[in-house]
């Protein structure tokens, strides 16, 4: 992610505070949250605050601001929780993860550690700041696997009624999921979560930040700490409306955000396939390609002709040993063979071309750097598909079961917490 210096030198100056705003910030060391007697500031609420509108990379309006300092403080009061929780444990984490860790943050946004820390400092907030969260993700995990890992081991019966199940929903599909799930805790706030939701699509759609940044920042899941990532999921284990939405998007679309139970969801599919089965995005394609140029001076008649001469050739090329031919009869000298490529490690505007195209024949021609581009399928091959070894069933069903029981822990000492808000 990368910010003009005009933007970053005005970025401060556009915060929209209003008086009210401006007085509550004025004593940046007033307490915001008393969380079991330790303070989190209005200055650590400030610093977390400008670092969450830099990732949206616009300001928002008054309303919106309002909305996004109350997610952060509900963020820092589990962070201020799980940290609490981790110290009664003498959980104690690895620097070397936590500069692994800001290494990530630091690419996420397209810049070395060195370059993002002095960005962090010009936004007005701190490497400090991110590292209370990264500490607090690092610990958490380390305190759940420590306490809670033998209890979500998995018995072999388990697993193998696992690998059953996949064998009898075989051809089914599952997706590789990102998701960001917002909670509704109080029906009051319903329509301000859905607002929330729906300028946080917005944003991510505009491809400024990476979703996992979004996904770390504003998520309720347990899967934040891992940027949203849920793995792969089967389509009959998701909720319905979730179902539903995954039939009509594309792969790396993000949804718009989807009501269910407790909150909505906003997911993202990442690559999808079949189960047990060989996936069409899977097959292995022998490419080859036909370059025209064309001049950006082209004229209607011109392009006209072209087209005429392409639809032409493509209907009398049926066979990859006639490419020269067809290049010759469209006016190109540039043609070379690809290689072999799989479907899903190409463009997803193509693959439904490239998946259905009978070999030897031409694609429609479109638009690349170089020119016109029409590619030819001259081989086509679907891998061998092994069901997943026992190992491998065994670490996803007791990560997904430490899950589940990291989100209660976390429940029941927020229940238990003395949390005072100023």
């Amino acid at each position: 992610m990368k910010f003009s210096r005009l933007w970053l030198a005005g970025w401060l100056a556009a915060l929209p505070f209003s008086p009210s705003n401006v007085m509550a910030f004025q004593d940046v060391q007033a307490i915001a949250v008393l969380v079991n007697d330790e303070v989190i500031s209005t200055y650590d609420v400030l610093q977390r605050l400008r670092l969450l509108i830099a990732s949206l990379g616009e300001r928002p309006s008054e309303e919106e601001f309002v909305r996004l300092r109350e997610q952060v403080i509900r963020s820092m009061v589990d962070e201020k929780l799980q940290l609490q929780e981790a110290a009664e444990f003498e959980v104690e984490v690895d620097p070397r993860q936590e500069s692994d860790a800001f290494f990530r943050i630091s690419q996420s946004f397209n810049q070395t550690p060195e370059q993002f820390e002095t960005f962090l400092r010009q936004i007005g907030s701190s490497k400090d700041s991110l590292m209370h969260q990264v500490q607090a993700e690092l610990s958490w995990q380390m305190l759940v696997r420590g306490r809670l890992g033998t209890q979500a081991s998995v018995s072999e019966e388990e697993v193998e009624q696992f690998i059953t199940r996949l064998e009898n929903n075989a051809g089914a599909q599952e997706f590789l999921l990102s998701e960001i799930y917002l909670i509704v805790d109080d029906a009051a706030r319903k329509a301000e979560v859905e607002q929330t939701a729906k300028r946080l699509v917005e944003q991510i759609r505009l491809g400024q930040t990476p979703f996992p940044v979004f996904a770390q920042q504003f998520s309720d899941a347990a899967t934040a700490a891992v940027g949203g990532d849920m793995g792969w999921v089967a389509l009959s284990q998701l909720p319905q409306e979730i179902q539903q939405t995954l039939a009509s998007l594309e792969l790396t679309e993000v949804s718009d955000p989807i009501e269910e139970a407790g909150g909505y969801h906003i997911i993202v599919p990442r690559d999808r396939r079949t189960i047990l089965g060989a996936d069409p995005l899977d097959a292995e394609l022998d490419l080859q390609q036909v370059i025209i140029t064309v001049s950006q001076e082209l004229e209607q008649k011109e392009a006209d002709l072209l087209l005429e001469r392409i639809s032409t050739a493509s209907e009398e090329t049926n066979s990859c040993s006639q490419i020269s031919n067809f290049a010759a009869a469209v006016g190109s000298t540039d043609y070379s063979p690809l290689g072999k490529l799989k479907i899903r490690d190409l463009p997803p505007q193509l693959h439904s071309t490239l998946r259905d195209i009978p070999i030897g024949k031409p694609t429609t021609p479109f638009g690349t750097q170089q020119g016109l581009t029409i590619l030819f399928v001259c081989d086509r091959s679907l891998p061998e598909v092994k069901a997943p070894e026992f190992d491998d069933v065994l670490i996803r069903l007791e990560d997904r079961r430490l899950a589940m029981m990291s989100r209660r822990y976390l429940r029941d000492i927020r229940r238990d917490a003395i949390i005072d808000y100023k």
